[in-house]
């Protein structure tokens, strides 16, 4: 279960690093963020990543 975590770390590490290159476009790295954070929560989510928790802080 903890690679699956980890592996979700990397996605989302390498997602914004595309972004910040400039090699995506903010929706498509939106998109892969979420798919990302998916990754780490259905992982238990053991790093705390407080960034974007405005829509769905309840859970």
């Amino acid at each position: 279960m903890r690679t699956f975590v980890r592996t979700g770390d990397q996605l989302l590490r390498v997602t914004a690093k595309l972004f910040f290159l400039g090699v995506l476009s903010k929706p498509q790295a939106y998109r892969l963020m979420r798919i990302a954070g998916r990754f780490t929560e259905a992982g238990l989510a053991i790093s705390p990543r407080r960034r974007q928790n405005r829509s769905h802080s309840g859970r």
